[in-house]
């Protein structure tokens, strides 16, 4: 910054005397040509000239210097006593910049990105001290880092998450588990816990306590970020070798020696709902499954075995699904195979069960889903895309130009709620039959978890249609809002103008006026009847849809096809 500066003063200060030399010059060859004729005349006033003109280009050279220093000068100060980063501002930086400790060490490159995206807002947050929102970004931050670390499932509350984690890095929290864990580890599992709880706890108390945070809250959450970008890569790189030397270990130990055949199976082990020894929903058998993906493991099946299917849902859940309780026991293995093949890996068939078999009684309706199901039928009968074709797919359909859905997940893009809300009516069931086949209620459990529906769907998105995140489950429009919340934005928010959130609150704010956000419902069919396709559908009906898909395609009867 002053070497360029000084640099330009250089410049300026050559050229304003290339200027000056030229006029004086010009001053003295006009003097020489006016006294050409005498020479002593000439010499004087060339004489003259000099000293005149020396001493008026020496004060404009000084002038101009001067003014071109002040210049330079006022730019350097300028610059010099800018507003710096406070020191609060420089410890977020420094505690947010470990990209290789809090982000990198993820596999999914889509989950790379959304952690990215969300450590991007909450450093934003925790700038502008808005303790709530940095709860928030975090909340949607920590699910990431449990699925990179190996988690398969957990719950939807920030606090039960926390403590899922815990019960995931130190099992048991025993000194026989300590033993088996290395100090380090041991260390950075501790510290990712505390981490946890740490921002967590900030959050809370910002949720309670409205306010900005303060300077220790923020040094908190620093702290904690900074706890999380030291401990989260070694963590990962401990559990995924301690995985890989796992299913190593059991690969090792469901191989079969080469130096002479099996016997045959015994046949008490098929007569007692196992296969092949090993019950089919233990966890040795699960191992199995999990190691038949590593190499140099065989997966064929036998060439003898027999597997008989049964309707989907005449088997008891406790019963093995592939291989029944009455088939004969397999012969020995010929002796000119000397390894024979592990049992196959087979999905088994899944298991629909109806969820009310001639019920004496039904539980009463919420008021909500009543008002839910009655805005749903009123939509069908206006919008064709929200009912299903009796075809499964649209070249078998013999309907010319039908304007319905022919797929599960269609119809659900135009009717959110179709075959999500458990069937209340009692006449609909009875001795294992369905008897109303066009009900929109679902009478079977598909065994696919909905809960996002009260969850996620009733909170709006605050990115809408421009959401980039695939695992975002909340609602992305405003008739979507409108699906699974009937009564949103038909309360008055009881904070009013204290309303930390905004327009992403579920209730209105403004009665009357230009910012009015008060929604009239005078009947259940407000803000239906309209073909509006729901927007990112597949990322919470695609379980469903393909469940249903699934029973239909089981079905071989009236009875079974019923949904």
């Amino acid at each position: 910054m002053i070497a360029d500066a000084v640099a330009r003063l250089q410049d300026t200060l050559g050229a304003v005397i290339t200027e000056k030399q030229g006029a004086m010059l010009a001053a003295l060859v006009q003097t020489v040509m006016m006294h050409l004729a005498t020479p002593t005349n000439m010499l004087h006033g060339v004489t003259d000239t000099v000293l005149t003109n020396q001493k008026i280009i020496k004060q404009q050279i000084l002038e101009r210097v001067a003014n071109d220093h002040r210049t330079v000068l006022h730019d350097v100060m300028s610059q010099a006593i800018a507003q710096q980063p406070s020191t609060v501002e420089q410890v977020i930086n420094n505690a947010f910049k470990n990209q290789g400790g809090l982000v990198n060490w993820i596999q999914d490159d889509q989950d790379r990105q959304d952690a990215l995206m969300v450590l991007s807002e909450m450093k934003k947050y925790v700038v502008n001290m808005r303790g709530n929102d940095c709860r928030s970004q975090f909340e949607r931050l920590l699910p990431i880092y449990m699925r990179a670390l190996g988690m398969t499932s957990f719950p939807e509350e920030c606090s039960a998450r926390v403590m899922a984690l815990q019960g995931f890095l130190l099992p048991g929290n025993q000194s026989d588990s300590d033993s088996r864990m290395d100090r380090p580890s041991k260390v950075q599992r501790y510290r990712i816990i505390w981490a946890c709880h740490g921002i967590r706890n900030v959050g809370n108390d910002r949720s309670h306590f409205s306010g900005d945070l303060t300077y220790d809250e923020q040094m908190e959450i620093c702290a904690s970020i900074t706890a999380l970008g030291r401990s989260l890569a070694p963590v990962a790189h401990s559990l995924r070798q301690a995985q890989f030397s796992e299913m190593a270990a059991i690969a090792v130990s469901a191989s079969v020696p080469s130096i002479s055949p099996l016997p045959p199976t015994p046949p008490s082990l098929l007569t007692s709902k196992s296969s092949n020894g090993l019950d089919s929903h233990s966890e040795s058998v699960a191992a199995l499954f999990r190691a038949s993906s590593l190499p140099n493991v065989t997966t064929s099946p036998p060439a003898n075995t027999n597997r008989v299917a049964s309707p989907p849902w005449s088997q008891s859940s406790s019963a093995s699904p592939s291989v029944p309780s009455s088939s004969p026991p397999l012969p020995p293995s010929p002796p000119s195979d000397p390894v024979p093949p592990p049992p196959a890996v087979m999905v088994p068939r899944r298991n629909f069960k109806f969820f009310y078999n001639r019920p004496s009684e039904l539980p009463e309706w919420p008021a909500q889903n009543k008002m839910m199901l009655a805005r749903m039928l009123n939509h069908m009968k206006i919008v064709p895309g929200a009912n299903l074709c009796e075809y499964s797919s649209k070249t078998s359909c013999r309907i010319p130009n039908c304007s319905k859905s022919h797929s599960y997940l269609e119809v659900m893009r135009y009717n959110p709620l179709f075959k999500l809300l458990k069937c209340g009516k009692f006449e609909h069931f009875w001795e294992n039959d369905v008897k109303e086949q066009a009900c929109v209620c679902a009478h079977v459990d598909t065994q696919v978890d909905i809960e996002w529906m009260s969850t996620h769907k009733t909170k709006l998105c605050h990115h809408g249609s421009k959401c980039t995140m695939r695992r975002c489950l909340k609602s992305h429009s405003f008739e979507e809002m409108c699906w699974y919340n009937p009564r949103y934005k038909t309360t008055p928010c009881e904070y009013q103008n204290r309303c930390l959130h905004g327009e992403l609150c579920n209730y209105y704010h403004y009665e009357n006026g230009p910012q009015q956000d008060k929604r009239d419902v005078r009947t259940e069919d407000d803000y239906v009847g309209k073909p509006i396709k729901m927007l990112f559908i597949e990322r919470t009906h695609t379980d469903v849809a393909n469940a249903l898909e699934a029973l239909r395609r089981q079905a071989s009867s009236p009875k079974t096809l019923a949904l």
